[in-house]
């Protein structure tokens, strides 16, 4: 008589999500600081464990975890041009203008198997066990990577006291 025991599990976790912050189309006056601030900040925890055992000749476990945090986080300011002109701007008195992007995302997966094989019978067989664990993480959209970006575009800027734009992440300066 063979018998054989077999365990698994599965855990599939996905996250998508788009997060923008900006001024568009608009011209500011502000007394002090002008920030535009996105910030993503996902988490997954994932658990996959599965045991197999058996009282004859083969037992076998397979546990997998597939985690996915695609997102994007967007911060910008873009104007209005016109005829090759910027008609939109920011004037911040007493201030700065501060753009800022970004995406503390984490995973955190544990995948184990445990399988085991106990030979009975007379004479006793030979018997073996495999346990496989794998996971797979992913932050950032599969294609093109994590996108985390500050960008301005077709603006004008005017910080009396403060300091000129300022960018924490990939910075493009339009013209």
């Amino acid at each position: 008589k063979k018998l054989a025991g077999i365990g698994s599990a599965v855990a599939v976790n996905t996250i998508t999500s788009n997060t923008q912050s900006y001024i568009k189309n608009s011209h500011v006056e502000a007394q002090g600081n002008v920030q535009v601030i996105a910030t993503t900040n996902s988490t997954i925890f994932a658990l996959a464990a599965a045991i197999g055992a058996s009282g004859g000749n083969l037992a076998a476990s397979v546990s997998v975890a597939d985690n996915t945090i695609a997102s994007s986080t967007l911060s910008y300011i873009d104007g209005l041009k016109i005829d090759g002109l910027n008609m939109d701007g920011i004037t911040a008195v007493d201030g700065s203008v501060t753009l800022t992007a970004t995406d503390s995302s984490t995973i955190r997966a544990h995948a184990g198997a445990v399988a085991v094989t106990i030979a009975t019978g007379q004479p006793p067989s030979a018997a073996g066990s495999v346990g496989i664990g794998v996971a797979v993480n992913e932050i950032g959209t599969r294609e093109q990577g994590p996108a985390v970006t500050a960008d301005i575009n077709h603006s004008t800027f005017v910080a009396e006291g403060g300091s000129p734009p300022a960018s924490h992440s990939p910075f493009e300066h339009g013209a």
